[in-house]
């Protein structure tokens, strides 16, 4: 869909062949379909010597995510190209804007990738499943706590971040989707972990444990509740990268 898209938008008329290997199996909520379309505008403004400004490979990337999302959302684009935090925005006359923030250096964020069925076209679902109408109280509620949470990147402060980490809105809609998450986050919530959500869609889950918590204990923690529902899951210890790049 991208490698369409670009090819339509700067009138090349030469074919493609593109082989993607990816390390990132596909719905999960971790962003595997942004990774692909990021890189691949990436790799195309390089092969064919055609310069775009962040915004611009913004929007051709966002174009695929419309085939697993039914939408040319940009938020996880714009992060897979930039890596780090990324804010993706519209300003007051409609112009998409990206800014990249580097996160705190003493950032760990633990990802536990349960072993469920996932249905088909479940990114879409996942967005069906939002709220059209939000209550005023909850908005301030999220509102306030975005802005904590960007006090803690700008800070360096990786344990004030993961305080502000809790959704009114969106997480406990997906939280019927996923019946194990409500019961994992508030057994965290109770050892002191308090920076737990569930990945983009879902049904993977991300942790941002405290400094002075050792990172075994978390990974043993985590996968001790998933078996306590009789679930399995894999669970990995990830830091933020630099985003695309060319490397051949």
């Amino acid at each position: 869909m991208v490698a369409k898209e670009f090819l339509k938008k700067f009138n090349i008329k030469s074919g493609l062949d593109i082989d993607i290997l990816k390390g990132i199996k596909p719905g999960l909520g971790l962003g595997s379909s942004a990774a692909t379309a990021a890189a691949t505008t990436l790799a195309l403004s390089k092969l064919f010597n055609i310069d775009l400004s962040v915004e611009e490979m913004v929007l051709l990337a966002s174009k695929g995510e419309i085939v697993s999302a039914g939408t040319a959302h940009l938020d996880n684009v714009s992060a897979a190209l930039l890596g780090g935090f990324t804010i993706t925005c519209f300003d007051s006359n409609g112009d998409v804007r990206v800014f990249h923030i580097a996160p705190p250096s003493d950032l760990r964020v633990v990802i536990a990738i349960p072993h469920v069925d996932v249905r088909p076209m479940k990114t879409s679902y996942a967005r069906n499943v939002i709220p059209r109408h939000v209550e005023l109280s909850k908005l301030i509620l999220n509102t306030s706590r975005i802005a904590g949470i960007m006090i803690g990147i700008f800070r360096g402060d990786s344990d004030l971040l993961s305080s502000f980490i809790c959704d009114e809105v969106i997480e406990p809609a997906r939280s019927r989707i996923y019946t194990y998450y409500p019961h994992i986050k508030s057994t965290l919530n109770k050892l002191g972990i308090k920076g737990v959500m569930i990945c983009g869609a879902g049904p993977s889950i991300a942790v941002i444990p405290p400094k002075n918590m050792d990172i075994g204990d978390v990974v043993e923690a985590i996968k001790s509740e998933f078996r306590s529902l009789s679930l399995d899951a894999d669970v990995y210890v990830a830091k933020p990268t630099n985003g695309c790049k060319i490397i051949n």
